[in-house]
């Protein structure tokens, strides 16, 4: 139910149609004393239930093989009933909010938070998710209605576990390709001559490349793209 809650669904609230009271049997079979995930044994057995699901774009139901989703149901006794969107959001979200007639989980939306569709979170992941609230620990504040200061959506975008080190970069630059460096031993270019000495080099040892000429440096600067000189292509 934890890997659920992180793709950027919430809990209904609890009042309204027939699947908010389902709504509430699950959050009290959710969660036990010991505040681990509630799963009614019988020796080794699972109580099976399932958890009503709503997403808001237009996609397939998962496959009966699916691994996650049975291991979720194996270790929780859990199963999910996915609604997905079908025609127009904002009509579909009007239906359920005239209706107070809302499923166990759905994808955040701000009408169904103005709405008050949503049950207040930050409790719940204190009190039984510790690994939710440390993944999301940095951006907790962040997450907060600016309305009432409660937790009703958990973003599944944006939020990392540890620190992500990107080696992306997509600004302006001298940029070598990783032939031509590593034919010259990965050296630490500081300076234009060595940048250029490097790629004459190279073009004299290689002078055609797939039978046309090698081209060592060129200037990104055509039609929008003119807002300075970095190399556009080094083979």
């Amino acid at each position: 139910m934890l890997l659920l809650l992180s793709l950027g669904l919430v809990l209904s609230a609890c009042g309204g149609g027939n699947s908010t009271k389902d709504t509430a049997k699950n959050t009290t079979k959710g969660a036990n004393n010991n505040g681990q995930a509630a799963v009614e044994k019988a020796g080794d057995t699972v109580e099976p239930f399932e958890i009503s699901v709503f997403i808001g774009e237009a996609s397939q139901q998962p496959t009966a093989d699916n691994k996650i989703y049975k291991m979720i149901q194996d270790k929780t006794g859990a199963s999910f009933k996915f609604e997905f969107l079908a025609g127009d959001i904002d009509q579909k979200l009007g239906v359920m909010i005239a209706g107070s007639d809302y499923p166990d989980m759905m994808t955040g939306n701000v009408k169904l938070t103005a709405a008050g569709a949503y049950i207040p979170l930050e409790d719940l992941i204190e009190q039984y998710a510790p690994n939710l609230k440390k993944h999301y620990e940095k951006y907790w504040n962040m997450m907060k209605d600016p309305n009432d200061g409660h937790i009703y959506i958990l973003p599944n975008y944006g939020v990392y576990n540890a620190d992500p080190a990107s080696t992306w970069y997509s600004g302006p630059a001298f940029w070598v390709q990783k032939a031509v460096m590593e034919e010259a031993g990965y050296p630490q270019i500081k300076t234009l001559d060595e940048y250029f000495d490097l790629l004459t080099k190279y073009k004299e040892k290689h002078p055609t490349i797939d039978g046309t000429p090698t081209i060592g440096f060129e200037i990104l600067n055509y039609d929008w793209r003119n807002w300075g000189s970095s190399t556009h292509r080094n083979i």
